[in-house]
């Protein structure tokens, strides 16, 4: 299965036919994670969007299932306040 690059979310097209307010919000949703520190975005990338288990993720970055739970938290976080600093 091929990885995702985090880096390279921000950078992909939006398609043209959604209504420009999803574009919108995906386009902030987007330069928000652009925003986290690599790890986050990883964390986040692994689970919201390749859909990884716990065990998976713990597996990849060889840390403990809690550790990912709780780093998972903190990312949704912080990309939450993100998003809503790039949102007016």
């Amino acid at each position: 299965m091929r990885t995702t690059d985090p880096r390279e979310l921000a950078a992909h097209d939006l398609p043209l036919d959604q209504p420009l307010e999803v574009r919108e919000q995906q386009a902030a949703v987007q330069t928000a994670l652009a925003k986290l520190k690599p790890i986050d975005r990883a964390i986040l990338v692994m689970r919201e969007i390749e859909d990884k288990s716990y065990e998976e993720i713990a597996a990849l970055l060889e840390i403990p299932i809690g550790t990912v739970r709780s780093r998972l938290a903190r990312a949704r976080e912080k990309l939450i306040d993100q998003y809503n600093k790039t949102t007016p």
